[in-house]
């Protein structure tokens, strides 16, 4: 489990806290990457780190969005990535 502030992964020089859960922090570019491919569960805490909300998680994509992004993007849109399917 990942741990990433709101602001790390809305702007490049967000400043918060991203980390393994009980391991290494994350650079805030190795969390972003991380979140691009992942279920996301958002978590929303109060000042002193009390849960005020948590969101729902879905894993499957509608097959008509997975068509229309493979028409439209051939494969992955991460730079770099030479993986096309």
């Amino acid at each position: 489990m990942v741990h990433v502030d709101a602001e790390v992964l809305a702007d490049a020089d967000g400043q918060g806290r991203s980390g393994v859960e009980h391991g290494p922090r994350l650079f805030p570019d190795a969390a972003r990457r991380l979140a691009c491919n992942c279920a996301i569960v958002p978590l929303v805490e109060d000042d002193e780190g009390s849960p005020l909300s948590i969101g729902r998680r879905s894993r499957t994509i509608p097959p008509a969005i997975r068509r229309a992004l493979h028409a439209r993007d051939h494969g992955c849109r991460f730079p770099g990535c030479h993986c096309s399917s």
